[in-house]
């Protein structure tokens, strides 16, 4: 979805109308606005007031994607300014129109208004709606494939932008030059221009835009196929997302950098990346950027061939597009699982998706995907050997292509005709489309086209026997794929070449360049084999965790199993037992005389004796291993808790709190920990690597580690004391960062109080806290680095000084309460159910919390097990 350039007029036109109308609007719910927004406009006497409302009822029912009401109401909108004399208004109305136009790819139209638009600040002299509007023209060039236009205006925006001193705006204006750079890929000045506007954007200190302009680095270096460094800065933006908190750009981040690991054909990587970013959107609950989540995993599946897969994901995605009746996407969606059924050669189902995708582009309007869709079809149309309507779908797509001035993408469909009429053997109407594609592409500075239609052309040629003429376009085809660094289209010109000085008869050249051609196709072989390579991995080690699950839950029933057939066979021999003693009291009361029949009876007891004997020592046996195990388990359990503060020393220490803590085993890698120096009380809550026996091992190093920088040093400064215990860490575990090396280490929350002046310091290492004040619930961020060895630079722990005030909760706590899997569909209860739940029943007493929690986790987890140790700890002030 495209949204308005011109941000300041759009937070303007909001704020007027917010304070006219005397009203809020909830962001989540356009539905609820429009329908407030119409009750008001019908009682309103004030025909500006009117025109405002229009205005955003017109950008509310753009964002819906209902064209049709919104061109109504920004036109209702202009008349009421227009007849007011209100000639700002008329330009924000014609500003507002051109937006509409823009996304439904009506270029000429968008130029049209945003003129109108421009004239009108001129006439003001409006300096900064005059540069908002050269930048909308801009953009439309840019859209356009226009570029020396788009740059033109994109430096007319920025000259006036310099004359205001207004930085933020210029930084917008450098980075839009950048994009322009980087879609001819210039990718030098692109760089220049990246640069200028960070810039400006580090002097500002707006760490958002920083990491806006790192990822246009990342994009940079991602074209120019440097992967490294493409990671490298899309990291950097991740880093400075997570530290303002930005969840919704951090799922960004993890999204580019998992497309420079699909770029690199590490699926795998790409997918733990993609996974990242879907969770955060899970938790967010933006079901579109979900659904753009479950696309990219889509996409790594149809590149890998796994089809079933790919069309899972596809179709899941389309499902919420469908719950949020997004149109524009659901089109997207089915076109999607139509290239998964064309990828398949299945070109009857493709068919039937291309065209269902077709039809809702076609009832919304957008013409630029609509065209893309016929073009869709006209590729099926090929493959199926139907000429006609491929060709009809091909002109069709043209068409629009030249009503909109779309140059790149119309140059790219006279080479797919040109390439229809080649696979007919109509070689003459090949060159002629061929020749009009060329035109265009090198008119555009389109490289990778303009080396692509030189190659076709060459081909052409070599079947008309016109060697001179195809070596030229070849010749041409060859330097600019060579510096695209572009293999495939280099794979089929060494091909062509080969066939060209074969027909000439100098084998040697044609030999040559077959064994060129012959590199490269086994360079793309071996991708391929990656890719396989990559899908069985990806398969293997996810069937692995759905078999460690299932065998975790087979050993359970085993175990359950094996101690029912125990007791049976107890009871039944105890049984037998009974009846033998009595059968033999029958027949000594009833015949003493019988005495061989009464010894051969008492031979078999013995037997019977003896079996039940020795099932009985195997019984014991059992028992005793599973005790000593258990036992061994219990006195660590015991000593573990012997290491945890006592009850007496926490009440003694701590005002009014709550402790709520259940391991998932006997023991646990969770733990918490406190002591009193001076006036200073200090709270820890750790999550250690693992949990069970290897966590409470690294717990016991936690604690030791605690008690040591604490106690026996001068440190008084949270930040420090994680600094100190993260190098204890290392040392003691002898982290290098090696690769497959383990990476043992704590996450923690660490609080030191001084409850007579109120204050409180907090050090985080993945751990954050939450403060709930007058019924608001506020996070303290944790650093995103652990307590030990980390893959990136080790920076310094941040301290945060917080001043408290009475009745203030503090709750600390680990990741296992929202990571457990549970409720109707089996997911993880999530932090933001977490601290909607903390809102709900704070203003209880810690007591009740600690049930209610504890109460909300058994009945959210039911059936499923515990997943991970669980550690809560609040305290009130």
């Amino acid at each position: 979805m495209k949204f308005i350039n011109n941000t300041s007029l759009k937070i303007l036109l909001i704020l007027i109308i917010i304070t006219k109308c005397n009203i809020s609007f909830s962001a989540d719910n356009v539905t609820n606005q429009t329908d407030s927004l119409l009750k008001i406009v019908n009682s309103t006497k004030n025909k500006i007031e009117k025109a405002n409302i229009f205005s955003k009822l017109g950008v509310l029912y753009k964002d819906k994607q209902d064209y049709t009401k919104a061109l109504e109401y920004h036109n209702k909108s202009f008349l009421l300014f227009s007849n007011q004399g209100n000639k700002n208004g008329e330009a924000i109305s014609f500003h507002n129109i051109g937006n509409v136009y823009w996304n439904l790819s009506y270029y000429d139209s968008a130029l049209i208004y945003y003129n109108k638009s421009l004239k009108i600040r001129e006439l003001l002299n409006d300096k900064v709606g005059i540069a908002a509007s050269y930048n909308n023209i801009g953009m439309i060039y840019r859209d356009l494939s226009q570029y020396e236009k788009a740059l033109n205006f994109y430096e007319k925006s920025l000259s006036i932008r310099e004359k205001l001193e207004d930085q933020k705006a210029i930084a917008i204006s450098m980075n839009n030059i950048g994009n322009v750079y980087l879609k001819t890929n210039d990718y030098d000045n692109a760089l220049v221009y990246y640069k200028k506007s960070l810039d400006i954007r580090e002097k500002l200190q707006d760490k958002d835009d920083i990491a806006a302009s790192w990822t246009n680095y990342g994009i940079v270096y991602k074209n120019i196929d440097e992967y490294e460094k493409a990671i490298e800065y899309f990291q950097k933006a991740l880093d400075l997302y997570n530290k303002s908190g930005n969840k919704a750009s951090i799922a960004r981040a993890y999204n580019n950098i998992g497309g420079v690991y699909w770029n690199k054909y590490d699926y795998k990587l790409a997918l733990e990346n993609y996974l990242k970013a879907l969770e955060i959107r899970e938790e967010l609950d933006n079901k579109k950027d979900i659904a753009g989540s479950l696309n990219n995993i889509g996409l790594i599946y149809k590149d890998l061939n796994n089809f079933e897969m790919a069309l899972e994901y596809y179709n899941s995605s389309l499902e919420i597009y469908k719950s949020i009746a997004d149109k524009a996407n659901i089109a997207n969606a089915l076109n999607y699982i139509g290239s998964v059924y064309w990828k398949s050669k299945n070109y009857e189902d493709a068919l039937k998706y291309y065209t269902q995708s077709l039809d809702i582009r076609e009832e919304i309007g957008n013409k630029k995907f609509i065209s893309s869709s016929y073009n869709n079809i006209a590729l099926i149309y090929k493959n199926l050997n139907n000429f006609d309507y491929a060709l009809k779908n091909y002109n069709n797509s043209l068409n629009i292509y030249s009503e909109i001035g779309d140059k790149k993408n119309y140059s790219a469909i006279l080479n797919n005709i040109g390439n229809l009429y080649f696979k007919e053997n109509n070689y003459e109407i090949a060159i002629e489309y061929f020749k009009k594609s060329l035109s265009i592409r090198k008119e555009i500075n389109d490289k990778y086209g303009t080396a692509n239609t030189s190659k076709d052309l060459g081909e052409v040629y070599i079947k008309l026997k016109k060697m001179d003429i195809a070596m030229s376009f070849l010749n041409n085809s060859i330097k600019i794929a060579n510096e695209l660094n572009e293999n495939n289209l280099i794979k089929n010109v060494n091909l062509a070449f080969s066939k060209l000085y074969k027909l000439n008869g100098d084998y040697k050249n044609a030999y040559e360049y077959y064994t060129k051609y012959s590199a490269i196709k086994d360079k793309i072989i071996n991708q391929e084999s990656i890719k396989k390579i990559a899908d069985m991995q990806i398969r293997y080690e996810t069937e692995k965790k759905e078999k460690e699950i299932k065998v975790q839950e087979l050993e359970l029933n085993k175990r359950q199993e094996k101690i029912k057939r125990q007791k049976y066979l107890i009871y039944s021999i105890s049984g037998g037992f009974v009846l033998i003693l009595i059968f033999l009291t029958l027949i000594f009361k009833q015949n003493i005389k019988i005495k061989k029949v009464n010894e051969l009876l008492e031979v078999q007891n013995a037997e019977i004796l003896q079996q039940k004997e020795e099932i009985e020592t195997q019984r014991d046996k059992i028992a005793s291993q599973q005790e000593k195990i258990t036992d061994s388990i219990q006195y660590a359990c015991r000593i573990q808790e012997a290491v945890l503060p006592p009850i007496n020393f926490i009440n003694e220490i701590l005002p009014e709190h709550f402790i709520l803590f259940k391991p998932r085993d006997i023991v646990s890698g969770d733990f918490y920990w406190m002591t009193k120096k001076k006036s200073k009380t200090y709270v820890v809550a750790a999550d250690c690597t693992g949990h069970g026996v290897p966590g409470a091992f690294m717990s016991m190093l936690g604690v030791a580690f605690l008690n040591e920088i604490v106690n026996k040093s001068e440190v008084t400064q949270a930040n420090e004391i994680l600094n100190q215990m993260r190098d204890q860490v290392i040392t003691s575990l002898h982290q290098t960062g090696r690769d497959n090396e383990a990476s043992d280490g704590l996450d923690i929350a660490l609080c030191i109080f001084d409850f007579e002046k109120k204050t409180l310091q907090f050090s985080g290492a993945n751990n954050s806290i939450y403060l709930i004040r007058d019924k608001e619930l506020t996070e303290i961020g944790a650093d995103k680095m652990p307590i030990g060895i980390h893959m990136l630079e080790e920076d310094d722990f941040t301290n945060n000084d917080i001043k408290l005030i009475e009745n203030d909760l503090i709750y600390l706590f680990s990741d296992g309460y929202c990571d457990q899997f549970g409720g109707e569909n089996g997911r993880k209860f999530l932090t933001k159910n977490f601290k909607e739940y903390l809102l709900d029943i704070h203003e209880k007493s810690l007591e009740e919390q600690k049930i209610l929690l504890e109460q909300k986790h058994n009945e959210w987890r039911g059936n499923y097990r515990q997943i991970d140790d669980i550690l809560v700890l609040s305290i009130k002030i």
